[in-house]
C-alpha cells in the first residue's frame, strides 16, 4: 500500500505510470467482462429460440 501512494502522488495532477496501467488493465477488464455478457446473452436467446421452435412443433403434433 506504501508503494501505491508513492507512486500515485509523485507527480501532481499527472497521472503516474502505475495509474496509467491500472486504468489500462481495468478498461480491458470491464471490456472482456461487457464482451462475456454479450456472448452469454446471445447463447441464452439461441437456447431460448431453440426451445421455443421445438415447442412449437410438438404442439403442431400434438
Amino acid at each position: 500500500m506504501l508503494i501505491d501512494q508513492h507512486l500515485c502522488s509523485q507527480n501532481e495532477g499527472e497521472l503516474s505510470l502505475y495509474d496509467e496501467i491500472k486504468l489500462i488493465l481495468n478498461s480491458m477488464i470491464q471490456r472482456e467482462i461487457q464482451d462475456t455478457a454479450c456472448a452469454s446473452h446471445k447463447l441464452h436467446i439461441s437456447r431460448t429460440t431453440l426451445y421455443l421452435n421445438h415447442k412449437d412443433r410438438l404442439l403442431s403434433l400434438g
